[in-house]
């Protein structure tokens, strides 16, 4: 019998290799239906290829259930071809339950890897993180997948925990852990973890390449120090559009909007191709209420295959900021008709005693909640008292009047603000960072209600509060 199944190995081997994989499966249904010879584990390997070949799901789930019947499923690279199998069919759930039962007989990271790019390319972090948590190894491609999906699933903090134990497990990070860790701290807005891995980049010796350059300079400015970005900016090369992207990006943050537009001008004269990120950061610079620059809002638009939802609506903010309302209308009225998204829910993160505290806009589930809210009460009633003016002027003109002031009321940097301020002594620096532009309302409050100035244009202001 032995010596048969090593014969029809040979023969539908030969199927396979002759790319006829359609050939081969009719061999094997042959071969089932004899009784003059057995499949094998062999046949099994074969099959499973057939099968990924074909993109055939039932005749590998009947495989599968051929070899736990056959007593084959303890045999190692059966277990890996039918995982490989499964995860290139997206069957999640059978490709876990053969990683689990692989755990303890093969240490190989690479299939815990496989399972965790699919669970974050779905978004589901837990998921990933329990498969990372069990993995009995994990090289520097387990650590970078689940940081880069920390920071990708909106989970800073714990991509910014998972940097700080790899290290501690001994692992030494790449150039890719190094810029997508900046990104964690950006995003985050926490500097001083962010200055602790510039320090870091140093004591490894990582040059700063234009991507890290990039990653650097967007820290930086995301985190308020606007200054410092400049530096790196002058220090790393400029031969790729990321660099000047993340500086045009952070001066157009801070309110600078005049040295975005200069910067702009530079980077075409000095044939840098602008990209959509560029478009969009000169947009940003264009909706701001100080310069009040919509005609290159225009042009820029004009210029962008692609627009999103943002890209309408920091035009049309533009416009409303310079009292060209029928404009802004024309815009909206495009949005509606074109049924193009709104922008995503506004985050705003503050770092504090080396934690990373997170609000959403009207966020009433944060545990301090009540004491934020009447913090913000006293902030707001601080700044009207200062001769503070709202600026509901720069709401979506869609919004009715009465109802600007309060939907300015709820924006989540006021509330991580309002929770700083409650957490902190008289005088302490609070960095604020948002995933997206900080209104002028919320600026000028920040001044006026924390930072005393009362006026201000869309920089950053003399006060204590620094948003980004």
């Amino acid at each position: 019998m032995k010596a048969r199944s090593l014969l029809y190995n040979a023969i539908i081997r030969a199927s396979m290799e002759k790319g006829s994989p359609g050939k081969f499966l009719l061999d094997y249904k042959a071969l089932l239906q004899s009784d003059t010879a057995r499949p094998d584990h062999r046949t099994f390997t074969y099959v499973l290829k057939a099968c990924k070949a074909l993109s055939n799901t039932l005749i590998t789930a009947d495989t599968h259930a051929r070899i736990v019947k056959s007593g084959h499923e303890s045999e190692p690279s059966l277990a890996a071809s039918l995982f490989s199998v499964y995860m290139f069919f997206g069957r999640l759930v059978e490709a876990r339950s053969l990683f689990d039962s692989m755990l303890h007989s093969d240490p190989n990271p690479t299939f815990a890897n496989l399972m965790i790019a699919a669970y974050l390319r779905s978004g589901a972090f837990e998921d990933a993180y329990r498969v990372f948590s069990k993995a009995p190894t994990r090289d520097l491609v387990s650590w970078n997948s689940m940081i880069g999906g920390g920071v990708k699933n909106g989970r800073l903090k714990e991509a910014i925990g998972l940097f700080r134990q790899m290290l501690d497990a001994g692992h030494t990070p790449d150039g890719f852990t190094f810029s997508t860790i900046l990104s964690a701290c950006a995003r985050a807005g926490a500097i001083k973890h962010g200055e602790w891995v510039h320090d870091l980049m140093g004591e490894k010796c990582i040059a700063a390449n234009y991507i890290l350059g990039a990653a650097l300079i967007n820290m930086y400015s995301k985190c308020g120090s606007i200054e410092y970005a400049k530096k790196i900016f002058e220090s790393v090369p400029k031969t790729d559009v990321s660099v000047w992207n993340s500086m045009i990006t952070g001066l157009a943050i801070h309110g600078l909007s005049a040295e975005t537009f200069k910067l702009f001008a530079k980077m075409e004269s000095e044939a840098v191709e602008p990209d959509s990120i560029t478009f969009v950061a000169v947009l940003t610079a264009c909706s701001h209420c100080g310069p009040r620059r919509p005609e290159i809002g225009e042009a820029v638009i004009g210029r962008m295959a692609k627009r999103g939802s943002g890209d309408y609506v920091l035009l049309a903010r533009a416009y409303t900021c310079a009292e060209w309302f029928h404009r802004a209308e024309n815009v909206w009225d495009v949005m509606r008709r074109d049924r193009v998204g709104r922008k995503k829910r506004g985050l705003s993160w503050v770092e504090m005693g080396g934690a990373v505290h997170e609000f959403k806009a009207g966020d009433r589930a944060h545990r301090d909640a009540e004491g934020v809210y009447q913090t913000l009460g006293w902030l707001s009633e601080r700044a009207r008292l200062s001769g503070f003016a709202r600026a509901t002027e720069c709401v979506a003109v869609d919004v009715l009047e009465e109802k600007k002031e309060g939907s300015l009321d709820w924006h989540s940097e006021k509330l991580a603000v309002a929770f700083a301020v409650m957490k902190t002594a008289a005088g302490t620096e609070v960095r604020v960072s948002k995933n997206l532009r900080t209104c002028v309302d919320c600026h000028l409050v920040d001044e006026g209600g924390v930072g005393g100035g009362g006026e201000g244009d869309c920089g950053e202001g003399p006060g204590e509060v620094s948003s980004v």
